[in-house]
């Protein structure tokens, strides 16, 4: 973990919920009431609201929360008519056993799942998984949303490496999205990626990328990587790469 991070709630009925996870992951548990914006408090909270669990920038005038919502109109118009076509592509149809390594806010694991993909999603970040819990949860409550997610998607804190090692489950492909490094002459990135990249830190080369999709192709026969549309290729083999406006798949296939 990059910055520091805090958990706060203000609300009484989950106080007991988040005392819990702060002393669980060792993160410091604050008082709402005198969270105050100084050099010594942390960097970025994850905060339990009345009806969500958000994570925040810890500075006067900070930019929205960042939290998971598979009910989001922006998301299920992706998945229904908004572009979804690529990753099913990229993944070799629908219905397949996918591996979703670097999960962050879940976004991709939810199309996947949408498609009738069974999906296992990792996510190192104590954070982040968090999140996707909390998500995963409050999605219950949307009769359409949690037919599409129940039983089909499952997320796990784990390191993509560590469980890539082991193999512990055999999928049909493997589908990677890892960050990449921030260019600082480009234009500030969105909300939610400013936040990771405080979070995770923004790395300073591929490497670890690298790493993670050789690790990948040697458990998966298909492999699937996200990338940049203008960024050049991770490994040199790719099979095919199905382009969009501003991302690309790049898919390995192994004979």
């Amino acid at each position: 973990m990059n910055k520091s991070v805090g958990v706060v709630c203000s609300d009484l009925e989950k106080i007991k919920e988040a005392k819990s996870l702060a002393l669980k992951y060792e993160l410091p548990f604050l008082d709402s009431k005198v969270l105050e914006f100084n050099d010594s408090k942390p960097e970025l909270i994850l905060h339990f609201s009345k009806t969500k669990i958000e994570l925040i920038e810890n500075i006067p005038n900070a930019s929205g929360p960042v939290f998971v919502d598979f009910t989001d109109s922006t998301l299920n118009y992706r998945r229904t008519r908004g572009g979804a076509q690529q990753i099913l592509k990229a993944i070799g149809g629908a219905n397949q056993f996918v591996l979703d390594a670097t999960a962050g806010l879940g976004r991709d694991s939810f199309i996947l799942t949408s498609l009738g993909c069974k999906v296992i999603a990792l996510e190192k970040s104590v954070v982040l998984y968090t999140l996707l819990v909390d998500g995963i949860k409050r999605a219950q409550d949307n009769l359409e949303i949690s037919k599409i997610i129940n039983s089909n998607l499952v997320v796990y804190l784990a390191d993509s490496i560590d469980w890539l090692t082991k193999c512990p489950q055999p999928v049909d492909v493997i589908y990677l999205d890892p960050m990449f490094p921030h260019k600082k002459k480009s234009a500030l990135p969105k909300k939610e990626m400013q936040l990771l990249q405080l979070l995770l830190g923004s790395p300073e080369d591929e490497s670890e990328s690298l790493r993670l999709l050789q690790k990948a192709r040697s458990c998966a026969k298909r492999v699937v990587i996200k990338r940049p549309a203008q960024a050049s290729e991770l490994e040199k083999d790719v099979t095919v790469s199905f382009k969009g406006e501003s991302t690309r798949f790049d898919v390995y296939v192994q004979n």
